[in-house]
């Protein structure tokens, strides 16, 4: 674990969340898990961001980051165990 975090200071890819003008900006994830237009899950290591809402769409695609338009109702980041 020590690595990863070691190595996301070095490659500067620390997962952050920025939320402007309606649109949630999400950088250096590692997975969308689900996509449907009322929820988004996103997994970064060993953790998951849950967007829930409505009419949910990603606006951008790149491989650092994402960008997430419609009706956001809640944003939450909780452990992720499968």
């Amino acid at each position: 674990m020590i690595n990863r975090y070691i190595n996301d200071i070095v490659d500067a890819n620390i997962f952050e969340i920025s939320f402007k003008n309606d649109k949630l900006t999400i950088y250096y994830y590692d997975e969308i898990k689900e996509f449907k237009d009322d929820v988004i899950i996103i997994l970064k290591n060993n953790k998951k961001l849950i967007i829930k809402g409505k009419k949910l769409r990603i606006e951008s695609l790149y491989n650092e980051y994402l960008i997430i338009k419609g009706n956001i109702l809640s944003i939450n980041l909780g452990d992720f165990y499968e």
